[in-house]
């Protein structure tokens, strides 16, 4: 239950505009908190954020939690370069990336927008060699058993149903022939398509009973993804761990995420190897609408 300090309270208003429930309301005497609506807080902090005097409390929330915001935000064209250079990078030195290059990375995106707070997002950062190098062979196992599956009528007709068209067609025009490809690779020179040799792979996940639970993870990888490159990191965003962790038990176990949880993303991270990239790759929408 939010609180306001009297003594302190210098009535600008401020929280009763930021606040969405509108818990805050204007009374003759000042600012009050509404006995119908207190109750209702998600905790998300912009009341205590816009505070000048610091007379909004809300328990479980400190003000030596909350970081001062530079007066100046960086121009718009800085995150765009930061936008246009990012590129999904499968290619990885061996050098392990520093622990607290990692928990930047993990501040950074623990600031990216939830859909209803406090935050679902879960996350756990492997970098242990042996277990990564479980990967690779574990998502492409548990594809083959799919295309296996795909192949045996009912069960394959209920998988299709299950899976939706888009999924069904990229598996034979994509999924698959990459498998092979991975296959093939792995047997000739031991390069490791899966997980290209990063380091490490930090995986987003909530609890099955966490409200937007997806959405907060996806918006959280990808605010962790141009931390880590500002940071001079490469990652890329890869389905094919992803998905043996959304639908693996044992893997979700042996890799250290609760096995009730549901995985939404995983991302490859380290330092990149390779060439440097000289141009950015022109992309736009499919279509945009205006109304």
């Amino acid at each position: 239950m939010p609180k306001i300090d009297d003594a302190t309270c210098v009535r600008c208003g401020s929280c009763t505009e930021v606040c969405p429930l509108r818990i805050y309301v204007r009374t003759g005497e000042g600012i009050a908190v509404s006995a119908e609506r207190g109750p209702l807080c998600r905790q998300c902090g912009h009341c205590m954020a816009v505070c000048p005097t610091q007379a909004v409390s809300v328990e479980g929330l400190s003000y030596e939690g909350f970081p001062a915001l530079p007066e100046r935000l960086p121009p718009a064209d800085e995150f765009a370069r930061l936008s246009l250079a990012r590129r999904s990078i499968r290619h990885y030195r061996p050098d392990p990336v520093p622990r607290d290059v990692l928990e930047r990375i993990l501040e950074v995106a623990a600031q990216a927008p939830a859909g209803v707070p406090p935050t679902t997002v879960e996350v756990t950062v492997i970098c242990d060699r042996e277990r990564l190098a479980e990967l690779g062979p574990a998502a492409i196992k548990q594809l083959r058993r799919l295309q296996r599956a795909l192949r045996v009528p009912l069960l394959g007709w209920l998988l299709r149903r299950q899976l939706g068209p888009a999924f069904v067609s990229a598996m034979g025009s994509f999924i698959m022939p990459m498998v092979d490809t991975a296959e093939r690779l792995w047997r000739e020179q031991s390069v490791d398509m899966i997980t290209w040799g990063a380091p490490v792979v930090m995986v987003f996940h909530s609890a099955p009973a966490g409200f937007c639970g997806q959405e907060n993870c996806i918006i959280a990888a990808n605010h962790a993804m141009l931390a880590a490159h500002s940071l001079g990191l490469g990652t890329c965003w890869n389905g094919f761990i992803g998905g043996l962790l959304a639908y693996d038990r044992a893997m979700r176990v042996r890799m250290g995420i609760p096995a009730s949880n549901k995985v939404h993303a995983a991302l490859l991270l380290g330092y990149p190897a390779g060439p440097t990239y000289r141009r950015a790759v022109p992309r736009a929408f499919r279509a945009v609408q205006w109304v």
